[in-house]
């Protein structure tokens, strides 16, 4: 009779995926109205007309220009977990959630990293660029980026409460 001990039962879970988290603090609770109704200062009135701008949005902003696909995809997102098999693949999009605020450097730099130093490893040719795994996780999501030339034969862009 063979026992498996704990720590080889551990390594084999270890080798199945395992869902990707991503956990984010929870904002503190904030009465935007009751604190835009205190601003005296003009610089300060200014910057709350932003943050009303961007409270105020919605998915049918026409500036916006979202395609009909990706309103579906943003209205009618996965319901079920996304199976990744390749650990390579899944490093790659923890890195990127993890990296958030920091640069493409910094995460092209962690993923040559983990090639340099994880070469045998099991997925580690699967690790992906900056650009491709913003694409897989568009793919995953249907979330994707708004980009819009705002000043194209100037430097100036007039946005938020600068509209009018």
């Amino acid at each position: 009779m063979s026992k498996q001990s704990p720590s080889s039962s551990q390594s084999a879970s270890h080798s199945q995926s395992s869902p990707i988290t991503y956990d984010r603090r929870r904002p503190p609770p904030l009465d935007l109205q009751a604190l835009s109704d205190l601003i005296i200062l003009p610089k300060l009135r200014e910057a709350m007309d932003f943050v009303w701008v961007v409270r105020n949005a919605t998915l049918d902003d026409p500036i916006a220009k979202l395609s009909a696909d990706t309103l579906q995809q943003l209205r009618n997102p996965p319901r079920a977990p996304i199976q990744i098999d390749s650990p390579g693949i899944q490093h790659s999009i923890s890195t990127y959630l993890s990296l958030e605020h920091a640069s493409i450097r910094a995460y092209e730099g962690v993923m040559r990293l983990t090639k340099t130093n994880f070469v045998n490893t099991e997925g580690v040719n699967d690790c992906l660029l900056f650009s491709e795994v913003e694409k897989l996780i568009t793919a995953y999501t249907g979330v994707e980026s708004i980009q819009h030339d705002m000043c194209p034969n100037s430097c100036i862009g007039f946005t938020g409460p600068f509209t009018q």
